[in-house]
């Protein structure tokens, strides 16, 4: 590793920074890794939905386990249901794909 004439904190920082990159670097490439874990790597055109307490006490209790379950990937997709072993086929039944 070559560091340039600095001294001090300058190097501390620098030494700091080049293990943060190198951490960050690899707690990504475990969570890309990651089936289920891993999904959040993809987001990045996730559209945000906030949701305020008076929204959620006045939905059903239905529509807010749908909610939440579709928010952590729960739901009972054939893409889920494969991965969990209860069912043989990944293809979408509407686009076959």
């Amino acid at each position: 590793m070559w560091w340039p004439k600095t001294e001090g904190k300058g190097r501390i920082y620098m030494t700091s920074d080049k293990t943060r990159l190198e951490e960050d670097s690899k707690r990504m490439q475990k969570a890309v890794q990651s089936s289920q874990q891993g999904h959040w790597t993809s987001w990045e055109k996730a559209l945000l939905k906030l949701f305020t307490w008076n929204e959620i006490w006045h939905k059903a209790p239905l529509k807010i386990s749908f909610l939440i379950r579709a928010v952590y990937d729960f739901l009972a997709s054939n893409a889920n249901l494969l991965l969990w072993g209860l069912e043989g086929v990944p293809a979408c039944p509407l686009c076959q794909g």
